[in-house]
């Protein structure tokens, strides 16, 4: 009997000790080496934080496998504000009026009247199922306690005294040193940075995020669903570019052999063209046959280019023989009147030495 009473004593002990690791887990501040750690803030009665709930928390709280890996903390209040003269003298204050700022309170009490674990289940539970009851904050605390099994008397009271609103009190003030304000709600943040396209991936599918900041960890099983699927994915991904280049190859390739096609059919039609003229035009220089209008008039306007292209040669060649002989003339009759002058210079002399002589 002794015997069995430690066995039991001995798996209860061990229980424990997870539930408390767990609780360690969650309500830490920072996380262990090797960890992750993701804050999800938000508010009770807002629509946004509901869905998220619904959508992303909810399943990713159904592999605990995660827990080893990565710190999960919710914390409520995310846009609650307060106001105190001193600490006995708080007041809150919601953007969904009072019953959000009571729901806030109840969660801040969950974490502190029940282990961390129950606390995680309860809040999830109450998120899930708020507006099934209109927003009731009671009445979906007592279908929650009925559905996890735990006396929900413990919050009521807690989150209608002073002391719920101390801890209310605490989570705002934590919430205040955080490095970036809270402008929405929710609001994620992952060791200890806000970023939209990460908060995005969180809010989309927390499961799938937890399964890529991991690496698709082998011993979490949904991730290697995870890992199947977008291995997939991306096979497929690269099977369609492939296909893509390949058709936009066969198409280029396809253009390429028209377009040579086309070429090489308008050269030969050229070349036929060019044939047709001169066979033609010899046949009209052996019979004197007459060839048609529209040829002999391309025939005459080829031949008055060939015309004027030799006139215009003449004219130029003319002009420069021309421009030559009246050079030529110039310079002659230049040298003419040159040796004039030194024919009259030299009588002019004569005649004074003539006079030289008379006057001796």
């Amino acid at each position: 009997m002794k015997l069995y009473f430690l066995i039991y004593f001995f798996i209860f002990i061990n229980l424990k000790s997870d539930c408390l690791i767990n609780s360690i887990k969650i309500q830490q501040t920072n996380g262990n080496s090797g960890e992750i750690e993701i804050k999800i803030f938000y508010d009770t009665q807002c629509s946004d934080s509901v869905r998220v709930f619904k959508s992303s928390i909810e399943p990713y709280s159904r592999n605990t496998e995660f827990n080893s890996k990565i710190n999960l903390m919710l914390i409520a209040g995310a846009k609650m504000t307060y106001e105190s003269a001193d600490e006995n003298d708080v007041y809150f204050k919601c953007k969904h009026g009072e019953d959000e700022c009571l729901g806030n309170t109840f969660h801040a009490c969950a974490f502190n009247k029940f282990e961390s674990s129950l606390a995680y289940q309860y809040i999830i539970c109450y998120m899930v199922n708020i507006f099934n009851f209109n927003g009731n904050n009671f009445d979906t605390t007592q279908y929650c306690g009925e559905q996890l099994k735990f006396d929900p008397k413990s919050i009521l009271t807690c989150a209608q005294s002073d002391e719920g609103k101390q801890f209310m009190l605490t989570l705002l003030k934590r919430k205040n040193l955080l490095k970036e304000p809270i402008y929405f709600s929710p609001w994620a943040v992952v060791n200890g940075e806000h970023n939209t396209n990460v908060e995005s991936m969180i809010f989309d599918n927390l499961t799938e995020y937890a399964c890529k900041i991991i690496n698709y960890n082998s011993r979490v099983k949904i991730c290697s669903s995870y890992q199947m699927f977008y291995g997939n994915q991306d096979n497929k991904r690269i099977e369609n570019k492939m296909t893509q280049i390949d058709k936009k190859k066969e198409f280029m390739s396809k253009n390429d052999a028209i377009e040579i096609k086309n070429i090489s059919q308008d050269i030969k039609d050229n070349n036929d063209n060019k044939q047709n003229i001169e066979n033609k035009q010899e046949n009209t220089m052996v019979t004197g046959k007459k060839i048609n209008p529209n040829e002999q008039e391309q025939t005459k306007k080829v031949n008055n280019a060939e015309n004027n292209r030799i006139l215009i040669n003449s004219t130029i060649k003319n002009t420069s023989s021309s421009s030559s002989e009246i050079l030529i003339s110039k310079s002659q009759n230049k040298k003419e009147e040159i040796q004039n002058k030194g024919n009259e210079i030299t009588k002019n002399q004569s005649i004074n030495n003539n006079i030289k002589e008379i006057k001796k």
